[in-house]
C-alpha cells in the first residue's frame, strides 16, 4: 500500500486546535463539504492522499521529502515565536512564513490537477519516458521559486484573534485569493490585480493578508467584518473541508 501523504501538513492543522482541547482524540471541527456538516476530526484524518508525493525517481522523491520535512519541522517554532512577541514582532518571521505559504499553494490536489492539465496539452513534456506523477512533482518543485518571488513581492499585514471561540479558520487550499473579480484560488492573479488579497491562515489566532498596495497597520486584532469575510472566502475556496477549533457560521453551509 502506498504511503499516506498529507498535502495539508498535520503540524499546520494542529495550529487550529483550541489549546483547551489539545489532548482530545479528535480536537478539530471540520466542515466536510461532501456531507455539508461539521464533524470532529484529528489532523491525521484529513488533508491526505495515498502516494501523493511518491515517484519512480527515488532521488527527486527524497529531495521533495527533505524540503517538505525541513519546512514542517520549523513550523511550530515559528508560530510560537510570533505568539511570544504578542504578534507585533511577526515581520521577523515573514521570510519563513512565505516559504511555507508558497509550498502550501502548490502542494494540493487542485494545483496537481491543474499541472496534469498543462502537461497533457504541453508538447514539450515527454510523458512516455516518465509517469505523470513524476512530471507533476518536477513541475511543482520548479514552480516553487516563482511562487515564492510572487508572494515576497506583496505587502503583508497580520490579523490576530485572542479567543479560540472566535477563530481564524482554514481550508484544504490554505493559501487563497480574495477577489470577487478573479478566478477563485488562483494566487498568481494577485500579482496583476491591485484589488486582490492573498489570504493565508497561519493558526487559529494568526492570519496573514497580502496585496500589492500598502496596509494602514502591520498588525492589529481582527475585526468582526473581517471574520465574516474570511469565513466566506474559506468556504468558497474549499473543495473538501474547512477547519476550525469550533463550529462557526459559514456562508451557504
Amino acid at each position: 500500500m502506498e504511503r499516506k501523504d498529507h498535502f495539508s501538513p498535520q503540524v499546520y492543522l494542529r495550529g487550529f486546535i483550541d489549546p483547551a482541547k489539545a489532548n482530545d482524540e479528535k480536537p478539530l471541527s471540520v466542515f466536510v463539504l461532501a456531507r455539508t456538516r461539521w464533524e470532529k476530526k484529528s489532523p491525521s484524518q484529513i488533508g491526505w492522499r495515498r502516494g501523493f508525493e511518491s515517484m519512480t525517481d527515488p532521488d527527486l522523491e527524497q529531495q521533495v521529502q527533505e524540503i517538505v520535512q525541513d519546512s514542517e519541522n520549523r513550523w511550530n517554532t515559528i508560530v510560537r515565536g510570533i505568539r511570544a512577541t504578542t504578534y507585533s514582532g511577526w515581520p521577523r518571521f515573514l521570510p519563513f512564513l512565505l516559504e511555507f505559504a508558497a509550498w502550501l499553494s502548490i502542494r494540493n490536489p487542485l494545483c496537481r490537477m491543474q499541472i496534469f492539465g498543462d502537461l497533457q496539452s504541453d508538447n514539450s513534456e515527454n510523458l512516455l519516458d516518465r509517469s505523470q506523477q513524476d512530471a507533476a512533482l518536477h513541475r511543482m518543485v520548479s514552480e516553487f521559486p516563482g511562487r515564492l518571488t510572487l508572494l515576497s513581492s506583496l505587502s503583508w499585514t497580520l490579523r490576530y484573534s485572542t479567543n479560540p471561540a472566535a477563530p481564524i479558520v482554514t481550508c484544504d487550499h490554505a493559501v487563497v485569493l480574495d477577489d470577487l473579480n478573479a478566478e477563485r484560488r488562483n494566487v498568481d492573479i494577485a500579482f496583476g490585480s491591485p484589488d486582490a488579497v492573498v489570504v493565508f491562515p497561519v493558526a487559529w489566532d494568526i492570519l496573514l493578508l497580502g496585496r500589492r498596495g500598502r496596509w494602514e497597520s502591520p498588525c492589529c486584532e481582527i475585526a468582526k467584518v473581517e471574520f465574516d469575510r474570511l469565513y466566506g472566502v474559506m468556504r468558497n475556496s474549499a473543495t473538501e473541508f474547512v477547519v476550525s477549533p469550533h463550529e462557526v457560521n459559514l456562508p451557504n453551509a
